[in-house]
This record gives C-alpha cells, sequence and structure tokens, in this order.
C-alpha cells in the first residue's frame, strides 16, 4: 500500500492544477528555457538537424529532457498553433500545438502537440504526445516530453507570436 500511495501521490504532483498566483505555478518559476535560434518555424532546412530526444547524437542544444520550457528569444515565444513546413525548425518535423494556448493568466491547457512524419497535409498530426501548457501572464510554459519515436526526426518547433 505505502509503495502504490508513493507513486499515486507522485503522479498526483505531476499532474497540473489551476492556481491563482505565480507562488502557486512552481513552473512559471521552474522551466528550461529553449532558445536555440533553429527552432523558429520560419528556419528552413539545412544540412544539420536535431531532435528532442535524449541520448540521440543529434539531440537539440537545449533540450534536458521531460520537463518544463519556456520558449525565448532568439528562439521565439511561443509554441505555433498550425503546422509548420516539413524541413523546418531545424528538423524534418516541427512540433505544433493542434489547438489554441490557455487565455487565463495562470491558467493550465491540456493539449495534443503534433508532428508531421509526412509533408503537411498528408498525415496531420501524425505522430503526436500530449502535454501541458500554462499561461503565466508575460509568457508561456510547455510541459513537453522526449519525442518518442525511431528516428532522430522530430523536434518542437517555435515562433515570435502567436
Amino acid at each position: 500500500t505505502t509503495i502504490i500511495c508513493a507513486a499515486l501521490v507522485c503522479l498526483l504532483l505531476a499532474v497540473p492544477i489551476s492556481g491563482s498566483s505565480a507562488e502557486d505555478r512552481p513552473e512559471c518559476q521552474d522551466y528550461h528555457v529553449m532558445d536555440d535560434e533553429s527552432r523558429q518555424n520560419t528556419n528552413q532546412w539545412s544540412k544539420y538537424y536535431y531532435c528532442d530526444t535524449m541520448g540521440h547524437d543529434r539531440t537539440s542544444p537545449d533540450w534536458r529532457g521531460t520537463g518544463w520550457y519556456r520558449m525565448m528569444p532568439p528562439a521565439g515565444t511561443a509554441m505555433p498553433e498550425e503546422t509548420p513546413e516539413w524541413w523546418n525548425c531545424g528538423s524534418r518535423g516541427g512540433g505544433w500545438v493542434n489547438g489554441t494556448h490557455p487565455q487565463e493568466k495562470f491558467e493550465t491547457k491540456e493539449v495534443i502537440l503534433c508532428f508531421d512524419e509526412e509533408a503537411p497535409g498528408t498525415k496531420p498530426c501524425d505522430p503526436k504526445v500530449q502535454g501541458y501548457i500554462t499561461n503565466c501572464g508575460d509568457f508561456y510554459v510547455y510541459y513537453l516530453r522526449d519525442v518518442p519515436f525511431r528516428f532522430c526526426n522530430f523536434r518542437y518547433c517555435s515562433t515570435e507570436s502567436l
């Protein structure tokens, strides 16, 4: 029972809840920074590309594994809400938010984060992962997971504005 309760408590602590202040939202104060400019949705393919998976020889320079992240210049300030062009964002398939960002200050929203394995429009939002976005007032933070795919082809994308 103790092990189950301990696992349950850990699971409950990992699930975001709503709060009314930054103090209630630790992810608004404790996050990793994504600031590699090649993440921009306008960055077209070059011979170098990255993925957001730990332990790969092409792991993104600003990727620290599953956790909370804030997009910052020169990368941009948010994740796009529409699919980027194929081979943009410094990867084959750039990750984007399938939906909208939370509007209320300190609101957290569960979202689907999409990648396009094929050229955009042929297999939209395939593959995908679950994530969270918190509105921290002046910025957003994202709960992002290692992209769990066979190849190092996928990376979270950024944009200058929504």
